[in-house]
């Protein structure tokens, strides 16, 4: 069975660093299955509600880089990693954020200590506080190796790089 984790995304290259270090990090036997979560205010507008999609939130938000270099680490990785789901939390409270825990199945929740929520719009919020006061186990992760303080958050050819020293 795989082991089901979040990751709190901007959508930005760094946060798939995150995902690479992990993947660097675990058994070379682990299957993971990956929860890209990003936060997403809904608008209170009562057709806009009764349309909601989350697709079409998605599709709005143009993605689509962040989405070519998720294929590149699933194809990189795929030995470790059986899924990537991209997904939105619209949620306002840890109540809400705790029942879509349960409901996804997460066992666990990945943050680094280094990188710096950037919002991918107007809309958009860090749900790092909610995965903080969470019951779900949260592995914070060291990533200032992986993740040069120059590198361009654009730049897809970081997820090629490897920064982590081999000892021998």
């Amino acid at each position: 069975m795989a082991h089901k984790i979040l990751l709190p995304t901007d959508f930005s290259i760094d946060s798939l660093n995150v995902l690479k270090h992990y993947l660097q990090k675990s058994n070379k036997d682990t299957v993971l299955d990956v929860v890209l979560v990003h936060g997403q205010t809904l608008s209170d507008s009562i057709s806009d509600l009764l349309f909601f999609s989350k697709y079409r939130i998605l599709k709005e938000l143009n993605i689509e880089h962040f989405e070519d270099a998720v294929k590149i680490l699933q194809n990189k990785y795929d030995s470790k990693l059986r899924n990537v789901h991209i997904d939105i939390f619209t949620g306002h409270n840890q109540s809400a954020f705790e029942n879509y825990l349960t409901g996804n199945k997460i066992d666990e929740i990945v943050l680094s200590e280094q990188l710096q929520y950037k919002p991918h719009n107007k809309k958009s919020f860090d749900i790092t506080r909610f995965a903080l006061k969470a019951d779900t186990p949260v592995t914070k992760l060291n990533c200032e190796q992986e993740i040069p303080q120059n590198a361009d958050t654009a730049d897809i050819s970081s997820l090629f790089q490897n920064h982590v020293a081999i000892s021998r």
